[in-house]
């Protein structure tokens, strides 16, 4: 005959195990969850920022010495 019961994981039973389930499903473990992602993000912009202002060269290319283009408002159009 087939056993009817169903078979109990052996980690039901133990108390150490449900009281780590309840803390991850605890409303103090979102907020701590919540600050250090906004945390994160918040100084990964920080950094991004201070790259920007330290590092990034911001001039542009002069690259209208290698390509001269005069644009003439002299000349009848077609």
């Amino acid at each position: 005959m087939a056993d009817t019961q169903p078979k109990q994981n052996p980690s039901d039973n133990n108390e150490p195990n449900t009281e780590k389930q309840l803390f991850f499903d605890s409303k103090l473990f979102r907020w701590i969850t919540l600050i250090l992602y906004l945390g994160g993000v918040s100084g990964m912009g920080m950094v991004l920022s201070f790259y920007y202002l330290f590092f990034f060269d911001s001039t542009m290319p002069e690259i209208y010495l290698r390509f001269p283009v005069t644009i003439d408002t002299n000349q009848p159009t077609n």
